[in-house]
């Protein structure tokens, strides 16, 4: 009997520390912050031009389509045409990437996920059908290694910020607790300021909000951190073709692209 209860006890223990190893927090996986954003444009030139104006003229064009990099600091901007205007996917980047690590990780949250054909990358869709994508950090080094080449673009000023990285992106979404959910399985807990729910991202953060009623989830903004920027900063924005320019604060400027796209400037 004594050794009944014995074999019975190392069991127990053995199914709880299986139990435990895949109910793991999200913090115990770790992201270094938002690496991209990739979005659809009119024009992949014209758009590559603008931000060059507005972030520096680093700027990468893929060998095979008319897609462009821009380069946010630590982070970048892709932007590709041919499909209606509109944010494609956002991408959370991993150190130490290994895949089959990411697989068991979101097969023990049970969220569904799609690798691209690289194998270097997967995607996971929120509730709403909003496409993250999880994918190894640094992607600008990545691209440098055959996806893309420099592209030269003719800049007559220097440009307006010098970015850091992508500080977060702010989404509106109809189901606010199933997005809750979803993010917080991946990201872990949530945080809540005012209205706004948001997720930490290594040094990034995703927000969330809820939609008026009746509207499909978008993303709202993409917020961009930069080095101190001079208070002429919203006049040479509108000379380089930004419209709807507007102080927030003191350290904050917000804009609308030449595509309509909300960017937010928050200096470090």
């Amino acid at each position: 009997m004594k050794d009944f209860d014995i074999s019975r006890r190392s069991a127990i223990q053995a199914l709880a520390a299986g139990l435990a190893a895949t109910k793991l927090s999200a913090a115990d996986f770790a992201f270094t912050a938002l690496d991209h954003v990739e979005c659809w444009v009119a024009s992949a030139p014209a758009s590559a031009a603008f931000y060059s104006r507005v972030f520096g003229a680093n700027v990468l064009k893929n060998k095979q389509t008319q897609r462009r990099y821009v380069k946010l600091g630590s982070a970048y901007l892709a932007m590709d045409q041919g499909q209606a205007v509109r944010v494609d996917h956002f991408c959370a980047g991993i150190p130490n990437f290994q895949i089959a690590a990411l697989h068991e990780y979101l097969t023990a949250r049970s969220i569904a996920y799609k690798d691209y054909p690289s194998d270097r990358d997967t995607a996971v869709t929120e509730p709403s059908g909003l496409k993250l994508q999880l994918a190894a950090d640094h992607g600008w080094e990545q691209l440098l290694t055959g996806t893309a080449a420099a592209e030269t673009i003719a800049v007559n000023a220097p440009a307006i910020f010098e970015p850091v990285g992508i500080e977060s992106i702010l989404l509106r979404v109809p189901d606010l607790e199933a997005s809750i959910k979803f993010f917080g399985q991946v990201f872990g807990a949530v945080a809540i300021s005012g209205a706004e729910r948001w997720f930490r991202v290594g040094s990034s953060r995703i927000r969330l909000r809820q939609t008026a009623d009746g509207q499909p989830a978008a993303v709202d903004h993409l917020r961009i951190s930069v080095r101190k920027f001079g208070a002429d900063a919203t006049v040479q924005l509108q000379a380089a073709g930004a419209t709807a320019t507007r102080p927030i604060s003191a350290n904050e400027i917000g804009f609308s692209d030449p595509d309509g796209y909300q960017i937010q400037i928050t200096s470090v």
